[in-house]
């Protein structure tokens, strides 16, 4: 199971939490001259440091005005940085010795000014126009408390950034409601702020590792190599780069929230609930108002991934300690998330969401962590992991007779179906109208719904995979490709079916994966066991 798997997993999305607690750093103080920034408490990254103008600490503009929420663009012909927050809008020009301040004029210690390649404005003046407290201890150290000021700050780490990444990532975060989607699903608030450090690049990615997440350079090099977003306390570090798509991205930064939610409690509860809590949120907003078959593919890949490490004898036990875990990620075969998100589903089943919530809330005060679990549910972590453990090996083996597959076809393309079962002989041809269509696809061979105009032999079936292509009869161009025939994958894992994917195959004869359930005029509507 797990070679085909590897062989055909379309979609994998891999996430790693970065939890264990790494040394400090040993980066070197400000100085008078020098200074360092600090906003809410966080020391701000800067490429080119702060420098000290006749007592005018002018620091690049991006990092200030973001660390405050506020969104930043850059007038190239005027050679203005304009700053925008709650309706305020603040105008700085390189060489002048006044800003602006909505409709007023404001005259600045030092103007703005490009130094090392950075357009560089004066820290206090940024700070105080959005109404922020700013103290400048002449030693090495401004420090910016803000007043109303989000509660994530979404920092563009990375030259790599292209122009509005940072406010349209902000933007999609408000507008999906994830932080209040994280509080209502968790039943925990923010209490302090979340910086989202983002990146564009494996560089600019490395860069954040290093600086913010504690790492040492060994370390850096590994998590760029097999991270797609990485929580460490209040920061998160997020290669945008990394994650395709829209829903990929929301998943991500949804998951990575949820870890620094419980960590601002520091909450004794074991890390396969974190994880696993992480996962269940961040695919229900990242699958939200998305085809239910999308959903049940992406936990139909879940659960064949675990089931194949059980089968095979690699399973491993739930992980209650973030130190253990780390060190699990690196030898077992499998991703052990997926294996989280399985468990807190198992949970949720037997005992309901509520309770769930009420269990998260209880831990907020506290407490001994096998205490805290026995408390809420009645039975010991090692009895629910017998119970998980023991329902994953029934499921090892669960038959079934085969597939149904509901398909919607808009008749906007004709075109040939062909269907290759399972270790069938051949691939069976037909047509279908325009309309819903059922067919059913049995193990012994047999197919409903569909009349069968032609069989085509084929020398190498697969056993657990069903394949279903479409071809056009003349090639279609669709977004960006010209298509001369695309194709549907169920796979059959351990007595359940689920759609592990479509493709579309262009001109060159080059296949492209699609994280969709429609193509060429033909929708995926549901895919059903037959029993």
């Amino acid at each position: 199971m797990s070679n085909i798997w590897k062989k055909i997993g379309f979609f994998t999305l891999i996430y790693l939490t970065f939890l264990i607690i790494m040394g400090d750093g040993t980066a070197q103080a400000g100085t008078n001259e020098r200074p360092d920034v600090y906003v809410d408490g966080e020391k701000l990254p800067f490429d080119v440091q702060p420098l000290n103008k006749g007592g005018t600490v002018l620091v690049p503009m991006r990092t200030i005005f973001e660390s405050v929420g506020a969104d930043v663009t850059w007038e190239a012909a005027t050679q203005t940085a304009v700053g925008k927050k709650d309706g305020v809008v603040v105008r700085l020009t390189i060489g002048k010795e006044v800003a602006t301040v909505g409709s007023r004029t404001v005259a600045l210690g030092a103007p703005a000014q490009l130094i090392g390649g950075r357009t560089m404005v004066p820290a206090r003046f940024v700070g105080e126009s959005f109404g922020n407290d700013v103290k400048w201890d002449g030693q090495g150290k401004v420090t910016i408390k803000t007043q109303g000021a989000p509660t994530v700050r979404v920092i563009g780490s990375d030259s790599a950034l292209r122009e509005g990444q940072v406010s349209a990532l902000k933007a999609e975060i408000d507008r999906l409601g994830i932080m209040q989607h994280v509080a209502q699903n968790t039943g925990v608030s923010f209490e302090l702020p979340v910086w989202i450090y983002l990146s564009n690049s494996d560089e600019g990615y490395r860069k954040t590792i290093l600086e913010k997440m504690n790492a040492t350079g060994w370390e850096a090099d590994q998590l760029v190599d097999w991270s797609n977003g990485l929580s460490y306390g209040n920061r998160i570090a997020l290669p945008l780069y990394k994650l395709s798509s829209a829903r990929e991205r929301v998943s991500t930064i949804t998951h990575e929230l949820v870890h620094s939610a419980f960590s601002q409690h520091r909450m004794p509860i074991p890390n396969w609930i974190n994880e696993g809590m992480a996962w269940q949120i961040g695919l229900d907003i990242g699958y939200q108002g998305a085809p239910s078959v999308l959903r049940s593919s992406m936990d139909g890949q879940c659960r064949a991934e675990v089931l194949g490490a059980m089968a095979e004898g690699d399973y491993v036990p739930l992980i209650l300690d973030n130190n253990a875990k780390f060190e699990a990620l690196n030898d077992a075969p499998y991703n052990l998330e997926y294996q989280d998100y399985l468990a807190v589903r198992s949970l949720i089943g037997q005992f309901g969401k509520d309770k769930l919530i009420a269990y998260l809330n209880r831990a907020k005060q506290g407490g001994d962590r096998a205490q805290l679990f026995e408390q809420a549910f009645a039975l010991s972590l090692s009895e629910f992991e017998h119970r998980f453990s023991g329902a994953l090996q029934k499921e090892l083996n669960l038959q079934n007779q085969g597939v149904e597959l509901t398909l919607r076809v808009t008749g906007e393309h004709a075109g040939t179906f062909a269907l290759l079962g399972q270790d069938a002989k051949g691939w069976s041809k037909f047509r279908l109208s325009a309309g819903e269509h059922t067919l059913r696809i049995f193990k012994d061979g047999r197919i409903e719904g569909v009349k069968i105009e032609e069989t085509i032999p084929e020398e190498y079936p697969m056993e657990e995979v069903v394949f279903l292509t479409f071809e056009p009869n003349i090639p279609v161009q669709e977004e960006d490709m010209v298509v001369v025939y695309g194709g549907v994958t169920l796979l059959d894992a351990f007595g359940e079916y689920s759609l592990l994917g479509m493709w579309k195959t262009d001109l060159d004869a080059d296949s492209h994966f699609l994280e969709d359930n429609r193509m060429l005029g033909i929708e995926v509507v549901s895919v059903k066991t037959i029993r």
